[in-house]
């Protein structure tokens, strides 16, 4: 599984960003619609779900932990 940095808009306040666990751009985007509708914090409504993307692929390095 690869880390992705994905972007949605927002109507109001703009750009925010999340990280999601897919294992490839494609399967990001749809992993990301799936987080965004059951996430509270993007329940509000106010985002443009066409508007979901990746930013770019996150590497992980050796030797770290990312929790």
């Amino acid at each position: 599984m690869n880390r992705y940095l994905m972007q949605i808009e927002h109507y109001f306040r703009g750009i925010e960003e999340f990280e999601v666990s897919a294992t490839d751009k494609e399967d990001a985007v749809f992993v990301a619609k799936q987080y965004v509708k059951r996430n509270p914090k993007f329940s509000g409504g106010n985002y443009k779900m066409s508007s979901i993307c990746v930013i770019k692929k996150l590497n992980i390095k050796k030797g770290t932990t990312n929790e």
